[in-house]
């Protein structure tokens, strides 16, 4: 594109080179000034467009659609089944999101809320550890108000990161575990949070629940059920038949 500044006339310039050319009135002069001034802001315009100028983030309901029955299922100590569960597909693209959430709230109780994004290429990369649980602390409806710094667990799946944090809704705060799992083959981000009600959660406990997690429907996706294939014959973390979970997590 032209540089806007030659669409610019240069008045002096003009009037030193035809010394004995009537000037016009003035408005005569500035009006081809202020017409040039203004073609030159819409080809800037049209130019930062063409580059792709993002337009405003559209609403969350018009970026994932509902994916119906979540892949995953979680045995957590003490509960049946899922309090929730939900599971969203992206209108454009490949990418899922799985939530299930066990328990009374995060508020107090026994807690533990599981995020399984299966990312797509229209999803942001990882961000660190505190910042991407933060975000999934404020999708939950909670804050995180402390964190430490994350240490490595094992589990089957490969080694979580986990640290201990505390989560605040409204007044006051709870002791709680943040974790993350960065897997790239395919790119699954498996994170979220365990509270245990008498207080601080046992890391083992949280390995044995986190090496529960099964894929529900193997066909869905032939990367996702070799990873799944792949984690089944590592060994479980010296875990019992049934983990231990939210309710038992307090107990040594």
């Amino acid at each position: 594109m032209s540089d806007p500044g030659v669409l610019l006339p240069s008045f002096g310039v003009t009037a030193s080179r035809n010394p004995g050319r009537s000037r016009g009135p003035w408005p005569l002069r500035v009006l081809p000034g202020l017409a040039a001034c203004g073609l030159a802001g819409l080809l800037i315009a049209g130019f930062l467009d063409q580059r792709g100028t993002l337009p405003p983030a559209p609403l969350a309901d018009s970026v994932w659609v509902d994916g119906g029955a979540p892949l995953y299922g979680l045995e957590v100590a003490g509960f049946v089944r899922a309090t929730r569960a939900e599971a969203w597909l992206r209108r454009l693209g490949p990418g899922r999101h799985d939530v299930l959430t066990f328990g009374d709230g995060p508020g107090s109780g026994d807690w533990l809320r599981l995020s399984v994004l299966q990312a797509g290429p229209l999803d942001p990369v990882p961000g660190s550890f505190y910042l991407d649980l933060t975000r999934a602390a404020a999708r939950a409806g909670v804050a995180v108000t402390r964190a430490a710094l994350p240490d490595l667990l094992v589990t089957r799946f490969g080694g979580f990161e986990v640290a201990d944090v505390e989560l605040a809704q409204g007044e006051g705060g709870r002791a709680c575990l943040g974790f993350r799992l960065l897997a790239g083959d395919p790119d699954l981000r498996i994170l979220g949070f365990a509270c245990g009600r008498e207080g601080q959660l046992a890391r083992r406990a949280l390995a044995c629940t986190l090496d529960s997690l099964q894929l529900l429907a193997p066909g869905a996706d032939a990367d996702l059920a070799r990873y799944f294939a792949v984690a089944e014959l590592a060994p479980r973390s010296g875990c019992d038949a049934r983990p231990p979970g939210i309710r038992s997590a307090s107990r040594p």
